[in-house]
């Protein structure tokens, strides 16, 4: 059996984050006041027997801007709007009390792709037959939900998923050549 943990906590300042412009189709970089990063991984690997080794992985990452406004995720006004009757989307605001130019409070919220959990589970199976080796893996993979996009942008929204792998192989015990099912 060999376990590992660890815990971490991480302050970045000045990070440099890219948003992407729709008016101007160009990128632009912000520096983001500051990202905290706290959280802990865990992973496991026990070798069952000399045929069956298990193996499996949990992490819990924190990971939230502090003190950047920044682009607002894209979003076009109603033709004819006005400043004097026009509601910004969730999570957004005006820059200023005259233009429709909006703006996003980052602060609070986690980076673009960084789910709280993230898990795996699987195993390796290697049944010796003669000369020969039939193999089996199978691994689960979790994440949390999260918002895939720069701007954090609402329909962007990753829900929660699995993903699961898995082979079947035959070769010789030199592996000189092998089959596999992927």
């Amino acid at each position: 059996l060999s376990l590992s943990a660890a815990a971490f906590a991480y302050g970045f300042e000045d990070l440099q984050v890219n948003t992407y412009d729709p008016e101007r189709i160009a990128y632009t970089i912000n520096n983001a006041g500051k990202v905290e990063q706290r959280g802990f991984e865990v992973e496991a690997k026990l070798q069952a027997s000399e045929m069956l080794s298990l193996r499996g992985a949990l992490a819990y990452t924190h990971n939230r801007f502090q003190d950047f406004i920044g682009q607002c995720y894209a979003y076009a006004f109603p033709t004819g709007t006005t400043r004097a009757n026009a509601v910004p989307p969730p999570n957004c605001s005006f820059v200023d009390s005259t233009a429709l130019t909006l703006q996003q409070d980052y602060g609070g919220r986690a980076p673009a792709r960084s789910p709280d959990w993230a898990a795996n589970a699987g195993f390796t199976l290697d049944v010796p037959i003669g000369e020969y080796v039939l193999g089996m893996t199978g691994d689960a993979f979790y994440s949390d939900s999260y918002l895939a996009s720069d701007t954090l942008a609402p329909p962007s929204r990753q829900d929660a998923f699995w993903r699961f792998n898995s082979s079947v192989s035959f070769g010789p015990e030199d592996e000189s050549w092998t089959v596999a099912l992927i």
